[in-house]
């Protein structure tokens, strides 16, 4: 009120004065408050332009160039201008919001006819049988790799989701024989710690990589003298409730008693994925020094690997890829057709796969 009365009894150049005076402040005030909105918006967009992973397809040519010189010191964003910010601020709202696109599955479900094997057959449609069921794929891994070597001593590995090598993973791997590829592989290149077993090989004298353990121990359908079943040697590292990633062996015939004790035990409830080679009668015709060796293959054979092998099936394992093996070809005396003694087979387990990540063949 005081201030009022003293404002009314001042001249009239007085009171010209104080109101610009009063303008002049309030004028000051708005472009200093202003100029430190302007700073912010430069200083968020300056960060976001050069430090966030930007999308180079939401630029223009000038400004990848003005985007490049920021990086390298050679300007700032005060020089661009508010225009550059302006712009920089609706491309950055565009990155944000732009949907990602949808997860397509990897993994696809083949609708394939059954393949049955039954005694009343003759030997040679169960024998063609036989074949043609190593020879069918029950999922297509469309990021399926070989990994270690693309023939002989490398392994299929699906990497499509949910599956693959991911750090930290746990790959058993059964059956060395001086081929280390797939070992060395999965640790070197893909960050697992594997546990590689062979008894019929000396220790390595040479160094291996720091995530590879080595023992001289088989693989087993029974514990005894330098073997171990699966189980046995999972709780020994304590790996018994683990998620395995994979497992592999090769084991010259030993197969087929590690097939049983797994399916009796159901030691590979938590692995992934499974990959062995599986070996025929005929298999032994590289070794014809053994006496009371049933060289050839016969009806009851061919029947008993499969029912072996389909019992996976009942676990939900399923088969995504196979390899025959061009070394162990021979004639077969029943259908007088090129056939293999060896086999290798890869499943997956389906039990870690919930319906997002499939599609179905039809």
């Amino acid at each position: 009120m005081t201030s009022m009365i003293e404002y009314f009894k001042m001249g009239r150049f007085r009171k010209i004065v104080f109101l610009i005076t009063i303008i002049a402040f309030v004028g000051i005030f708005l472009l200093f408050q202003t100029g430190n909105k302007q700073n912010t918006r430069k200083t968020n967009v300056e960060s976001m332009f050069v430090e966030e992973n930007f999308d180079e397809n939401d630029l223009t040519e000038e400004e990848k160039k003005h985007r490049n010189m920021l990086k390298t010191g050679k300007l700032n964003i005060p020089e661009l201008g508010l225009n550059f910010i302006e712009n920089m601020e609706h491309n950055k709202k565009k990155a944000t919001t732009t949907p990602k696109p949808p997860f397509k599955p990897e993994l696809m479900l083949m609708k394939n006819p059954p393949i049955f094997l039954t005694k009343n057959m003759s030997d040679g449609m169960v024998e063609e049988n036989f074949f043609n069921y190593l020879e069918t794929k029950d999922v297509i891994c469309k990021n399926d790799e070989r990994v270690g070597f693309q023939h002989d001593g490398g392994w299929n590995v699906c990497m499509s989701p949910p599956f693959g090598f991911h750090e930290p993973c746990i790959v058993y791997s059964f059956g060395i024989g001086n081929d280390w590829r797939f070992d060395r592989v999965s640790a070197r290149i893909y960050n697992c710690t594997v546990y590689s077993f062979d008894p019929s090989i000396p220790i390595p004298t040479e160094k291996l990589h720091p995530r590879i353990h080595f023992a001289q121990v088989g693989i087993a359908g029974r514990n005894g003298k330098g073997l171990k079943t699966f189980s046995t040697i999972l709780r020994e590292h304590g790996h018994s409730d683990t998620v395995i990633d994979y497992l592999k062996f090769d084991i010259e015939y030993m197969e087929w008693a590690v097939l049983e004790n797994l399916l009796r035990e159901k030691s590979f409830k938590n692995v992934k994925q499974i990959g062995f080679e599986i070996h025929t009668n005929e298999f032994y015709q590289h070794f014809k020094k053994l006496k009371d060796v049933k060289f050839n293959s016969g009806k009851d054979d061919f029947l008993y690997m499969y029912h072996t092998i389909r019992k996976l099936e009942d676990y939900n394992f399923r088969q995504f890829n196979y390899r025959l093996n061009p070394f162990g070809e021979y004639g077969s005396p029943i259908t007088r057709k090129k056939r293999s003694c060896c086999y290798e087979l890869h499943f997956l387990n389906m039990n870690f796969v919930t319906p997002n990540y499939t599609t179905t063949f039809v």
